[in-house]
């Protein structure tokens, strides 16, 4: 087994390490997941799987999202089973459509590596339900998982790279989600700060 191999798997272990913490945060009721951005989520991840495989044709780039597919629908029946689902604001509504429309261009042109480049902005648009509520209360979520989650994004950016085949729109996904769950993270770690300040 070479070097990209490990990376490979390694980045998809550290995946699932994050859902494994998250999944015991969300039982233990120490983390809130959005219901709207989890939805849109269940939508996304498995289109993205599919679309991604397609672009990069490569088990090692995909051991990433196949395994977080997996590991998103056992964490989103856990958190589904402990909350209450309430309707689609209209950003939310925006984001199934983008999504959707990704679908159409994959399936009516035969373009897997644009539709995962839509698909990325149909992902962003769904996690700002998970800003706001972040931003309003920062104890909702708990950074450890959303940080494991950034670093398998690095992890897979490397693999990619390394196992590079000339398509510039493989990196697009990596780096998105990177940026997305890293994100969650920075601004969960503000309830920290907040207690550190004087009163």
């Amino acid at each position: 087994m070479g070097i990209t191999e490990i990376l490979g798997i390694s980045a998809g272990i550290i995946q699932v390490i994050g859902y494994y913490f998250y999944s015991k945060q969300v039982i233990k009721n120490t983390s809130t997941p959005n219901s709207v951005s989890w939805t849109l989520w269940t939508f996304g991840t498995v289109v993205n799987l599919y679309s991604f495989a397609s672009i990069s044709h490569d088990w090692v780039k995909t051991f990433l999202p196949t395994v977080s597919t997996i590991a998103f629908l056992i964490t989103y029946a856990i958190a589904l089973s402990k909350g209450k689902f309430s309707w689609p604001k209209k950003i939310d509504l925006i984001s199934f459509f983008v999504g959707l429309f990704a679908l159409v261009i994959w399936w009516q042109y035969n373009s897997a590596a644009w539709s995962n480049v839509i698909l990325q902005a149909s992902v962003s648009i769904s996690f700002i339900p998970t800003f706001r509520g972040v931003l309003k209360n920062p104890n909702i979520e708990k950074p450890i998982p959303w940080f494991l989650w950034g670093s398998a994004y690095v992890v897979s950016f490397i693999t990619i790279c390394l196992r590079w085949n000339n398509e510039p729109l493989e990196l697009v996904y990596p780096i998105n989600c990177f940026f997305l769950h890293s994100a969650v993270g920075v601004l969960s770690l503000r309830k920290t700060i907040n207690q550190k300040s004087p009163k």
